[in-house]
């Protein structure tokens, strides 16, 4: 299974040349995977996931974010008082990725260029989004007894550079990374 952002520029077949049938792909804004709620509006994905992992049966789950990605530089945009709101669904659908906002903050400086901020924040939406995908108990269930494994991915279209990285889930410490 791979979940992918809906810019036309990273289909993730294309890139990774996969054929007809070879992977079951969502496409969403900014590759993003809500946490596990049944009380969630984004019940698309969750039911996407599902079937994946519970019918299909899938082996792995790959997370692709990629380079300028427009839905994660909206979310470095937000405000967190709310103060400068642009949109009625798009802005609650990123607002899934603030964790990855506020570390990617962290970690680059202030005088760090946006390119290198931007770039970090949408790696660390992968890591949020995988992180998510442990919230959903039989994904959860699955990677414990290592039926499933789960990918993060950073495609550069500019550079046509391609970094994969596994969620390194431990039942002793599982918020590993």
């Amino acid at each position: 299974m791979i979940i992918a952002c809906s810019d036309s520029r990273v289909d993730p077949a294309l890139v990774l040349g996969l054929g007809l049938g070879e992977a079951f792909i969502v496409r969403n804004i900014a590759s993003l995977v809500p946490p596990h709620s049944k009380e969630s509006g984004h019940s698309s994905g969750a039911s996407a996931i599902e079937y994946a992992v519970l019918h299909l049966k899938v082996e792995h789950i790959m997370i692709v974010g990629h380079s300028r990605c427009g839905g994660i530089k909206a979310l470095l945009g937000m405000k967190e008082d709310g103060s400068n709101r642009f949109s009625e669904y798009i802005e609650d659908w990123i607002a899934i990725a603030n964790n990855a906002s506020k570390t990617a903050k962290a970690k680059c400086s202030h005088d760090s260029p946006f390119e290198d901020q931007w770039t970090c924040c949408v790696k660390e939406s992968v890591n949020v989004s995988l992180w998510n995908c442990m919230s959903y108990p039989f994904v959860k269930e699955a990677v414990q007894q290592k039926k499933l494994a789960l990918h993060g991915a950073y495609f550069d279209f500019v550079n046509g550079d391609f970094q994969r990285w596994a969620l390194n889930y431990r039942v002793d410490e599982p918020e590993s990374l």
